[in-house]
């Protein structure tokens, strides 16, 4: 507790030192001019979309990487100074024809001497559909799209999918980001919530003691029992129903400090029948920093990209009749080379 509280322990001020625009004599009247107010405190961070390799033409996918909760659309990805989306994928020769593009946002649940953003989870969706759909305006809005989610990040794709599945009628150019997903690949994403938001809960207590904005809506998203949660995973359900959407889910294997995983076993798969788990020797955060081409973690989330591209000639979303459903199951398992979890 004592260290938590430490977070929003304000500093003391230091003696005034000869020399400084603090120490030195008052201005003259001549000399002085009206002072503008001083700007309000707040913490920069990184939103929208951003570019990170622009690929060689003819560009056959739009690869998007969603940080998680607290995380930044660069330094989440980043070990060593290795952002490995742009310094690794870039030069994997299978991806030279495709554009890989992060997303940034503030999901921090507290600024610490700032303001933190109150968006909710599906504000932020939103914007992720906007933003993107801005990106893919120059280009074809058609292109393929596969979606690399870390934790919180995992919650809200799946959000913004149902809501552009939602609206493919009213508001085509949201609509088109569902109709042109191919795949996901979910990395330690909590889709029946975290055991450590209690935790989170505690941090956001002090943090209103100490008069700072606290994003509650993130918090209680995450929660075991959370309505949200079981919203998201029903409407994705139905999407995965479709059989036109192939999904891959990573679990941690290490725990944090203090002995306990972030995000379980059981929260971090869906259960679909052909989905494709397995797991990243890593914390929770660790899980997707890698250093280099030799990290086994690399490997196997740059091996579920390559299957996801090589299956972008399959049945286009949407053309897929839901009553044959159990004869298209055996090839899209096929495609991956693995065995269907016909046990969840």
């Amino acid at each position: 507790m004592k260290a938590v509280k430490n977070l929003f322990k304000k500093k003391k001020p230091q003696p005034l030192r000869p020399g400084t625009d603090e120490g030195r004599p008052s201005q003259t009247a001549a000399d002085q001019r009206p002072c503008s107010p001083p700007p309000t405190t707040s913490t920069t961070h990184p939103t929208g979309c951003e570019t990170l390799f622009e690929g060689t033409a003819p560009i056959i996918a739009d690869i998007v990487f969603v940080h998680g909760l607290r995380g930044h659309p660069t330094k989440t990805w980043t070990k060593d100074n290795v952002c490995w989306p742009r310094d690794l994928l870039s030069k994997e020769a299978g991806l030279c024809h495709t554009r890989i593009l992060t997303f940034g946002y503030d999901a921090n649940i507290v600024s610490v001497g700032g303001h933190a953003s109150l968006n909710s989870l599906f504000k932020h969706s939103v914007n992720l559909l906007n933003d993107l759909s801005q990106e893919r305006r120059r280009d074809s809005r058609d292109r393929p799209i596969i979606f690399v989610a870390h934790s919180l990040g995992g919650l809200m794709v799946k959000e913004a999918l149902d809501h552009s599945n939602n609206v493919r009628d009213t508001i085509s150019h949201l609509g088109h980001i569902f109709s042109s997903t191919r795949g996901i690949i979910f990395l330690g994403t909590p889709h029946r919530g975290s055991g450590m938001t209690t935790l989170a809960k505690l941090v956001a207590s002090v943090a209103q003691v100490a008069l700072q904005d606290v994003n509650h809506d993130l918090i209680r998203v995450l929660e075991p029992e959370s309505p949200t949660l079981d919203k998201i995973r029903d409407s994705f359900s139905r999407m995965l129903y479709k059989r036109v959407l192939k999904v891959w889910s990573f679990e941690e294997e290490l725990a944090i400090i203090g002995g306990e995983k972030v995000v379980y076993g059981d929260s971090a798969i869906i259960g679909d029948a052909c989905e494709i788990r397995g797991t990243i020797h890593g914390d929770h955060l660790g899980m997707v920093k890698f250093a280099a081409r030799s990290d086994a973690g690399y490997k196997k989330v740059l091996y579920a990209i390559e299957m996801l591209l090589e299956g972008l000639d399959d049945d286009q979303p949407g053309t897929t009749d839901p009553s044959n459903t159990k004869a298209t199951v055996p090839e899209v398992c096929d495609i991956f080379g693995y065995k269907c979890h016909s046990n969840l």
